[in-house]
């Protein structure tokens, strides 16, 4: 009878092959983590410029409401016959008024100050911030913008004031 000899193979090489495409496999998901996170920050700062402009906004409108000079019947651009209280509460309205990049011209002193302070904060907590108030009658509207240029690369915007953003709050008084 002939005895067959079985030779013993060994592997060569293939673990090696496995641990390398084991370690590609990690790195590219590591690779992912990072930029996750990176667009994570991006988003999360953006939302955090929002949040300060809602609060910003908001100050503002609380300011305007308290100004003690609210009795003063200056204001003839309320609407059409309101009432007493009305016209009383929103004389003072108008010396809020400024546009983007105008400067604060009232004879209100409270006002003077309420919208200095007011863009100080703006410029301290927003790059590029400023902001601007419009008054129509009872109709106050408050815009803040702000440069929010991470935000607007991440997402392609393009053009002169791409990276510009803008917060309005109206409300009526």
């Amino acid at each position: 009878m002939s005895t067959v000899t079985l030779k013993k193979r060994t592997q060569t090489g293939v673990t090696m092959i496995e641990v390398l495409v084991s370690v590609l496999v990690l790195s590219l998901g590591l690779l992912g983590m990072a930029a996750l996170q990176g667009v994570s920050i991006q988003t999360n700062q953006s939302a955090n410029f929002r949040s300060q402009a809602v609060y910003l906004a908001q100050d503002m409108l609380d300011s305007m409401r308290v100004n003690p000079g609210r009795t003063s019947a200056t204001n003839t651009a309320v609407a059409p016959n309101p009432p007493v209280w009305v016209t009383a509460y929103t004389a003072h309205l108008p010396f809020y008024a400024r546009v983007y990049g105008g400067s604060v011209q009232t004879t209100n002193a409270l006002a003077t100050a309420d919208v200095t302070g007011w863009l100080q904060r703006i410029a301290r907590e927003l790059p590029a911030g400023d902001g601007q108030i419009a008054v129509n009658g009872r109709v106050v509207t408050v815009s803040i913008r702000w440069s929010d240029q991470r935000f607007a690369e991440r997402f392609g915007f393009t053009g002169t004031d791409a990276d510009l953003t803008e917060y309005a709050y109206e409300i009526t008084i």
